[in-house]
């Protein structure tokens, strides 16, 4: 557990926080780097892209 988790234990992630205010997330910035550098490098990472197509899934559904 972190830190902040420990201070804020209501608290959340911006991505979570993004998507219950129904706002779009910035996982394409986060997540979305990590896959965009992987591929160019040819390295797998499919954690990541399950955790950006997941967020892209829920923004679009409104979750």
């Amino acid at each position: 557990m972190r830190l902040t988790s420990l201070n804020n234990p209501q608290g959340c992630t911006s991505i979570r926080a993004d998507l219950r205010s129904g706002k779009k997330t910035e996982v394409d910035t986060i997540s979305g780097a990590v896959v965009r550098a992987a591929h160019k490098y040819g390295v797998e990472v499919p954690c990541h892209e399950f955790v950006v197509n997941m967020v892209h899934a829920m923004e679009e559904k409104g979750i």
